[in-house]
């Protein structure tokens, strides 16, 4: 099974120009998750990464998260990395629009 990514990879996704090694055959300009995660933060939300400190469960479990959120990776499981955006403003107004 392949592993997922690691912790050092995960700390360069959000920068700009941050793509990684491992993907330098798939073109694009590295731009897009930091430009996910400023429009997340403008909503007072947050963009992240959870996975496991070299892509494997069997290693210590990592995210890049600020907030304080549930870990959505359980242990030996196929998933080697979650990708998470929180946004209460918009859950705020789904309530709101639903109500």
């Amino acid at each position: 099974m392949p592993a997922g990514i690691t912790g050092e990879q995960a700390a360069r996704l959000f920068t700009g120009l941050g793509g990684l090694d491992s993907h330098a055959q798939i073109e694009g300009t590295g731009l897009g998750l930091l430009s996910a995660a400023k429009i997340v933060e403008v909503h007072s939300g947050e963009a992240y990464v959870d996975g496991y400190t070299d892509g494997t469960p069997e290693s210590r479990p990592f995210t890049t998260a600020t907030g304080s959120y549930p870990r959505l990776l359980p242990r030996h499981e196929a998933y080697r990395t979650a990708f998470v955006v929180t946004c209460p403003l918009a859950a705020k107004s789904l309530r709101d629009i639903c109500v």
